[in-house]
């Protein structure tokens, strides 16, 4: 035997590994949580550090450097780890700004022209040089709201590429925004091993199943465990632990117009709450419908058993938030605003909406 090596693989198995003179012997192993719980909580924990490094550099910088560059998005290193298959930002290019400068991964020096060449076409002329080595190549994302492109470079040199605009909305987005380039910062294997990673941070509760483990409609601990970390160290909301963690309302005190916000520790809720700043995920209100109350809402969830725009008698909804290990916050009406609330207009328009998609 030439050499022997245990390690960690990306996917979360463990590999034993051996050489010898005219073979290779490779051991295969997962753990016995078929999740990978601690390769889901590792990844959410690397996405929670890369956020909370680049807030710091952006503080220490007054906010005059851009955040997310291929060379400093990832403290750690690792093309695998969640996220990074996202690309970067390039340049933006348009008529009334129609150059931009780009150093790539392969590239170190690419240059982007824009030219309008009709009322629906236009043109982007790129300049790519100093190439890093003969078998590497740059894959640029081009895109705004009605266009998206994406094209591989492997030759140095001049490339033209030639856009047509069908539409008038294709027209007026170029006409105000011009178009973007975005960057991929990773090889191919790279980037699906990022995504598979993406991914599993978000596995677990998946169904509207309360009996089933992991994939049922309960969230695993781990992944609770890793998303109210992003939360104190990304957002900097840190939830206090609750030794009475259910509280039996009285629904006769819930009245039309009460506001409840709803949190799960999902990973989808953290993404909405990081990107709104608000300390729930998804809203939802108090109806009575001849003096019976109902949950009101938009639901699309693969946990919730109903979707659409729905009404859930009271009962049935607070047993299925239960299920769904839903962290309910009750928000009354003033007693000034809830003179002002209109029930039956409530109704009304409960009525001409309800059944429609999310």
């Amino acid at each position: 035997m030439i050499s022997a090596e245990t390690k960690l693989a990306s996917s979360g198995a463990m590999v034993d590994e051996k050489v010898f003179e005219n073979h290779v012997e490779r051991h295969i192993s997962f753990p016995h949580d078929p999740t990978g719980e601690y390769k889901q909580t590792r990844h959410i924990e690397n996405m929670t550090k890369g956020i909370r490094d680049r807030k710091l550099k952006m503080a220490q910088s007054n906010g005059n450097t851009p955040i997310y560059t291929c060379s400093d998005r990832e403290p750690d290193g690792t093309p695998h780890d969640a996220g990074a298959f996202f690309p970067t930002f390039a340049g933006e290019i348009s008529v009334g700004n129609p150059t931009a400068h780009y150093a790539g991964r392969c590239f170190q020096s690419i240059d982007f022209t824009f030219a309008k060449t009709s009322d629906t076409t236009f043109d982007v002329v790129m300049n790519l040089q100093d190439k890093l080595n003969m078998t590497c190549h740059e894959n640029i994302f081009f895109a705004n709201t009605e266009i998206f492109h994406l094209e591989s470079f492997f030759r140095k040199g001049s490339h033209t590429l030639h856009f047509n605009m069908p539409t008038a909305d294709a027209q007026a987005d170029v006409a105000y925004n011009g178009i973007n380039m975005f960057a991929f910062c990773h090889d191919i294997v790279g980037e699906i091993e990022s995504l598979w990673n993406f991914a599993k941070c978000f596995v677990g509760g998946t169904s509207d199943h309360p009996l089933v483990p992991v994939f049922g409609s309960h969230v695993p601990p781990y992944q609770e465990k890793a998303n109210i970390k992003f939360l104190t160290e990304a957002m900097e909301y840190t939830m206090q632990p609750r030794t009475i963690q259910t509280v039996d309302l009285d629904p006769s005190l819930i009245q039309s117009g009460d506001y409840f916000a709803v949190m799960r520790l999902d990973g989808l809720d953290q993404i909405i709450m990081y990107g709104t700043g608000s300390h729930s995920g998804h809203s939802v209100e108090a109806l009575r419908f001849d003096g019976e109350l109902y949950i009101v809402e938009s639901q699309d969830a693969w946990y919730w058993p109903t979707h659409g725009l729905q009404r859930t008698k009271w009962a049935d909804w607070i047993k299925q938030a239960a299920e769904a290990d839903f962290h309910v916050t009750w928000c009354p009406l003033s007693a000034e605003a809830r003179s002002r609330f209109n029930e039956q207009a409530a109704q009304d328009f409960f009525f001409q909406t309800e059944g429609l998609p999310y």
